[in-house]
């Protein structure tokens, strides 16, 4: 028996032109388009880990249900180890812009991740390193860490996370430090933990205010607030219909982790008003990634492989229907956003519809939020 649910990560960035009020139609399903790039440098994989460091993105470990070795990037259970660097051309307008170099197999320009190889880890960056832990095995829950300096191309241990060991967590950044919270480790969880690189030390801080779950997403706006969304508890989507967010204040008695948890509208036809009639964000194993003031929710499960795409007007708490993911319906995929020249760029890719080898996806897809909807590209 496996265990494949997802890491999902991360803080990532939005923009996309729409006046927001609740008597606005939450229903666009031909704003913004999908463009196809350049497929993952390595095999196809559901349940990796991503994160960016300056104008690149890297993508390690992953979970491809083949069960065989390939030298230099995956165990004999199919979980890899190899790490895969992303940086997209400066014209968004080429047809496949953007270069994959990695490690595993034939190519060996970047460092392996050292830890065993996993599945439904978390990710997050602090300056020029990424922060990869926890995660599932194939036998065992893992709490251990390891830091990638970006600059040197190096790995290093560092302290295992304090709580219990877990998968399908979420990771993400506030303010120059990481935090870890959700996932399962043999039951639900909603306890938080802060990391903080200069002392590498981590603290157990607010837990999670809304429903214990495994498989959200976070995401993160302007380096200030984190958001906490989807997932699943004992199976169970319907209840994880809550949106929290986490915003870094100053330390008081009141406050003296740093922290606040704050409530937003539920993702879910929650209130008799009708801005929230035709929300249909409940789902686990989804995606979501930032551009500016606007976050994107998108693939996921919720009985079967999702596609629709969501976004979130993050100023007024207000979601609408954009285009839907143009890649094959998928859960467990990456989402990451990359800043180049100021413009923020979202990408996302890998993933799985089923659970079997050729159900694996290493395919990759830009969002671009103020196009019109093109079906050719």
């Amino acid at each position: 028996m496996y265990k494949v649910r997802v890491f999902s990560f991360v803080g990532l960035l939005g923009i996309i032109l729409m006046a927001s009020s609740c008597h606005k139609t939450n229903a666009n399903p031909s704003i913004g388009n999908w463009v196809r790039r350049e497929d993952l440098g390595g095999n196809s994989r559901s349940e990796a880990a991503a994160f960016v460091v300056g104008t690149s993105a890297y993508v390690t470990t992953g979970l491809d249900f083949t069960g065989f070795t390939i030298p230099g990037a995956q165990d004999s259970l199919g979980r890899y180890f190899d790490l895969w660097q992303f940086t997209p051309d400066a014209s968004t307008d080429a047809n496949k812009p953007g270069n994959w170099m990695g490690s595993g197999g034939a190519s060996t320009q970047l460092d392996s991740f050292p830890g065993v190889p996993r599945n439904s880890a978390v990710a997050f960056t602090i300056a020029d390193t990424g922060y990869v832990g926890t995660g599932y095995d194939g036998s065992n829950n893992l709490n251990d860490f390891y830091g990638y300096c970006a600059t040197t191309n190096t790995w290093t241990k560092e302290p295992s996370f304090i709580g219990s060991p877990r998968y399908d967590a979420v990771g993400f950044t506030l303010n120059g430090k990481g935090y870890v919270t959700t996932g399962y480790d043999g039951s639900y969880k909603s306890d938080c933990y802060q990391y903080t690189p200069a002392t590498g030390t981590w603290v157990e801080v607010n837990a999670f205010p809304g429903t214990k779950c495994s498989q959200a997403v976070a995401f993160v706006s302007h380096d200030t607030t984190a958001y906490i969304c989807t997932g699943s508890n004992n199976g169970n989507t319907s209840i994880c219909n809550q949106l929290w967010a986490l915003e870094v204040v100053p330390v008081s008695a009141a406050t003296p982790n740093g922290i606040t948890w704050t409530e937003k509208r539920h993702i879910s036809n929650f209130d008799t008003q009708s801005f929230d009639d035709l929300y249909a964000m409940i789902r686990q194993n989804a995606v979501a990634f930032v551009m500016g003031d606007f976050a994107y929710l998108t693939t996921g499960n919720n009985g079967a492989e999702r596609v629709d795409t969501w976004e979130y007007d993050i100023k007024n708490d207000l979601w609408y229907q954009e285009t839907s993911y143009e890649g094959t319906a998928r859960e467990g995929a990456v989402a990451f956003t990359i800043n180049m020249n100021g413009v923020d760029r979202g990408f996302v890719g890998t993933g799985r519809n089923g659970a079997g080898p050729t159900g694996q996806f290493s395919d990759f897809w830009e969002w671009f939020p103020l196009q019109a909807y093109n079906a050719l590209d």
